[in-house]
């Protein structure tokens, strides 16, 4: 960043030690970042491999950034991956293991990979209304009780779906809803005439002086 600054300061003719300005720019050029201590430097080189899609980092197919001795991270849509949710082949991904991943981000990720077609023709769909679904998921965890599920399309991104475990209670994609909703949110009346309320994973965001919301939230994330 600092190396950005110098370089247009020096465009509109400020004055640098050239020396210096060139050791800088050619050190910050190869090096990815640096710890400096008292008596100690440490350094690391820039990755020799990173794969991007739309600006966020994204590999569908092995390390999103990779270094020269082979370490580095996996990531799908700008979301931090582990190893296994990347490299095991689709057709082995096991829709339970799927399901019991706890990061919402990672699990929508890999509902995107197996495809929401396949992760509905396992379930028994309970209810639907509009681009919510409630499928009961017994069958992946072999179970005799519902195993209850939220799949839900998000209305601001694409072709991304999330879905999100609820209770057994649930008989309608409504009683799922209220059912993830905070409790005090709870309390404030449902209308279409109602105002905008916004969820982003587990939480909810609404007008604090709100009489009524409306039933759906408007942004999904």
């Amino acid at each position: 960043m600092w190396a950005g600054y110098y370089d247009y300061a020096e465009s509109i003719g400020v004055k640098f030690d050239k020396h210096k300005l060139d050791l800088f720019t050619r050190f910050t050029a190869n090096i990815g970042f640096c710890l400096p201590f008292k008596d100690t430097f440490i350094y690391s080189l820039k990755p020799t491999k990173i794969h991007w899609n739309n600006g966020r980092l994204h590999n569908p197919n092995g390390k999103a950034v990779e270094y020269a001795d082979g370490w580095g991270w996996y990531a799908l849509n700008g979301i931090p991956m582990e190893e296994w949710q990347v490299i095991t082949p689709i057709a082995e991904l096991s829709l339970e293991k799927i399901l019991s991943v706890e990061d919402i981000d990672q699990r929508r990720e890999l509902v995107r990979r197996v495809g929401v077609e396949r992760l509905v023709s396992a379930g028994k769909e309970i209810d639907r209304l509009g681009d919510y679904k409630l499928l009961d998921m017994r069958s992946v965890y072999k179970r005799r009780t519902p195993t209850l599920f939220l799949l839900m399309k998000n209305p601001s991104v694409p072709d991304t779906w999330h879905c999100e475990g609820v209770s057994s209670e649930c008989k309608t994609v409504i009683d799922a809803l209220n059912w993830r909703k905070p409790e005090a949110m709870k309390k404030i009346p449902v209308s279409n005439e109602g105002e905008d309320w916004y969820q982003q994973g587990d939480v909810c965001i609404w007008p604090a002086n709100a009489l009524m919301l409306k039933e759906f939230p408007c942004v999904l994330t």
